[in-house]
């Protein structure tokens, strides 16, 4: 589109270059072969023309479409620190120790979490590089979940009290993931308005095979069954977020400060542990 804009342009500029030259100078020079005064004017009138079209387009498409492109490219930031806000709750979550897991799914005491808890206290403390998280950490937090251990939240009732049934795993992932999902077509509604980059970008992130292996629904999945499955499309994943986020020229480490996206969620809360 780029491209396409600047021969327009290109081309008015000429167009109006011919004009000054037809009228100020070229008139005055003799002809230089027949028909050249007729062929002079032949381009004159279609200068013409061109310089009204294009004028015209100018005040009825190109002007008010940049406006609204502006706007709708405030929207589409917006949802996109979103989409990378919720991607974020995953991702913060891989700095999880197996100790800490385990404590989510209460398989440990609250004593013998606390003689672990130095070290997972000691991995928040040191300065997460959130564009640069090792393979290996991603690989072991999902072995280290379960598709119905127990997850980092628990569902909010109508009364906005914070219930006692903890969401798993499972369904933590398949909302995250569907979450993401609303938000990227909410984003791909508005494609006259988008880069051909984003579009592409953000269709290969809803059709990310991490996506497809979580919503997937295998009739002998168990809930003691490990998530490590995941890990591989998860690490492809995590690449086209950080390529996202360049996009759009933002960091996921700056991201880390923003409130977890699953506060826009109606019936998930944070998990009190």
């Amino acid at each position: 589109m780029k491209v396409y804009m600047n021969v327009v342009f290109s081309i008015f500029g000429l167009t109006l270059l011919y004009l000054f030259l037809y009228k100020l100078w070229l008139l005055k020079v003799p002809e230089l072969f027949t028909y050249a005064y007729e062929l002079g004017e032949i381009f004159y009138q279609l200068s013409m023309a061109y310089i009204a079209s294009f004028i015209f387009y100018l005040l009825v498409t190109y002007w008010p479409q940049k406006k609204q492109k502006e706007h709708v490219y405030d929207y589409v930031n917006h949802k996109v620190v979103l989409i990378l806000t919720n991607f974020m709750d995953i991702l913060q979550l891989t700095s999880s120790t197996e100790a800490t897991i385990k404590h989510f799914n209460y398989e440990t005491t609250e004593e013998e979490y606390l003689v672990e808890f130095p070290e997972q206290l000691k991995i928040y403390r040191d300065e997460q590089d959130y564009n640069n998280i090792a393979s290996q950490r991603i690989t072991d937090f999902f072995s280290f979940i379960t598709y119905g251990g127990g997850g980092p939240i628990t569902k909010v009732y109508k009364d906005e009290k914070t219930g006692s049934d903890i969401v798993t795993w499972g369904d933590y992932l398949e909302e995250n993931v569907r979450i993401t999902n609303k938000l990227v077509s909410e984003i791909l509604n508005l494609i006259p308005f988008l880069e051909p980059q984003h579009v592409t970008l953000l269709s290969k992130i809803q059709d990310a095979p991490y996506h497809y292996e979580v919503l997937e629904k295998h009739p002998g999945r168990r809930d003691a069954q490990k998530l490590e499955f995941l890990a591989p499309s998860y690490l492809e994943y995590y690449t086209l977020m950080k390529l996202l986020a360049e996009e759009f020229s933002l960091s996921l480490n700056e991201l880390d400060e923003i409130p977890n996206a699953h506060i826009y969620i109606q019936n998930i809360g944070a998990r009190n542990t």
